[in-house]
């Protein structure tokens, strides 16, 4: 073997900056990885959240026998909701498609995972 003159063992510049860009990487995969995880679990929270508000109202309407109104303010957005004393339900479009809710009966029929209503009206 031939010995380098003056060669110091180490690593050098351009090394360390390729292993910090491998790290940076995979540490941005696993944050967003980590995000979209988390994501429908708050959506299911949300709809679940705006379901009890809109059974409420409803509960309210049949007890009472006079409509009732609610207006939820969920983050940026604000809905309407309004409970006959029949037990229908009248609410703002956006919000019967978030929450698959039956006009007529008053009842969801399905919590929606899609997230279709999370953007603006």
């Amino acid at each position: 073997m031939i010995a380098r003159t003056g060669a110091q063992p180490g690593a050098t510049l351009v090394e360390l900056l390729v292993v910090l860009v491998i790290l940076s990487l995979m540490a941005s995969t696993a944050l967003l990885t980590f995000r979209m995880a988390s994501a429908p679990d708050q959506r299911t929270r949300r709809v679940t959240r705006l379901s009890e508000q809109v059974t409420e109202a409803r509960r309210i309407a049949l007890r009472s026998g006079r409509p009732a109104t609610v207006a939820i303010d969920d983050s940026a957005q604000g809905y309407s909701v309004t409970a006959l004393p029949d037990g229908s339900v009248v609410a703002d479009s956006e919000l019967t498609t978030i929450l698959g809710l039956d006009r007529l009966p008053g009842h969801v029929r399905a919590v929606s995972s899609s997230g279709s209503g999370d953007g603006a009206r």
